[in-house]
């Protein structure tokens, strides 16, 4: 399969497969691990609804508990179709009619929505080019760093 797949080579997804059977593996073996993973990942969902329904709130519609779920989960299930980038103009497009047919007037729905995927999906990437920046030519490179032993005399 890897053959047909641009710009993978088969050992790099043999590897990937691997190490993929081997974090399974781990979580399978470590139930406490597994907790942990499951926890993180719950309160990672529920803060990023928590996040749209403060956006919603600033704009005068506090969304009720079951219908944010609603909402999130549809553009959450939304924006996992690969047809667009992280469902860029297709999360909106479905969250903002859902927001009005649960009785948000217009603008605090489209307002609520377009700040909170701007806090979710664009913020991250210049932050995350920021840190890839740090890491590939800031303080943090390895070869930058001194190394024992080599280069240095005892004295």
């Amino acid at each position: 399969m890897a053959r047909r797949l641009p710009l993978v080579t088969e050992s790099a997804a043999e590897s990937f497969v691997r190490t993929l059977g081997g974090q399974i593996r781990l979580l399978a073996t470590h139930p406490r691990r597994l907790l942990v993973v499951v926890l993180l990942s719950a309160a990672n969902w529920l803060l990023d609804a928590a996040a749209l329904w403060v956006l919603l709130a600033a704009f005068g519609y506090p969304l009720a508990f079951g219908p944010l779920l609603t909402v999130y989960g549809l553009g959450t299930i939304v924006a996992m179709l690969p047809l667009t980038p992280g469902g860029l103009g297709i999360v909106e497009a479905v969250m903002v009619p859902a927001l009005i047919a649960f009785g948000a007037p217009r603008a605090a729905a489209l307002l609520g929505v377009l700040g909170w995927r701007l806090l979710e999906y664009w913020l991250p990437l210049p932050l995350g080019l920021a840190a890839w920046l740090s890491l590939r030519w800031g303080s943090l490179r390895r070869r930058d760093r001194p190394r024992r032993g080599v280069g240095t005399s005892v004295r």
